[in-house]
């Protein structure tokens, strides 16, 4: 049974179109995954960030920590734009 289920898996893999088409799901799964743990985190930490107690602080530090949220995401966007980017550039 398992020397069969492994003749499959080597003629599946055999095929460079099916070896490229299994990378590119696994791809879109990561990317997916990726996306669903920011969609999880950044709530959170954009949450602490505008709570935090900032009375003691200077006006320049107040007005540079008011700016990080949306810092945070326009990182995670890019990050997750250059994956998408890499992920299309290897596949045409």
């Amino acid at each position: 049974m398992f020397s069969t289920i492994y003749k499959q898996l080597n003629k599946m893999f055999a095929d460079t179109r099916a070896m490229a088409m299994s990378e590119l799901i696994m791809g879109i799964i990561a990317l997916f995954i990726i996306v669903l743990l920011a969609t999880a985190v950044i709530p959170t930490s954009i949450n602490q960030v505008t709570t935090t107690n900032t009375t003691t602080w200077g006006s320049g530090a107040i007005s540079m920590w008011s700016t990080l949220p949306i810092i945070i995401v326009l990182v995670i966007f890019l990050i997750v734009l250059a994956v998408a980017i890499a992920v299309i550039k290897r596949y045409e």
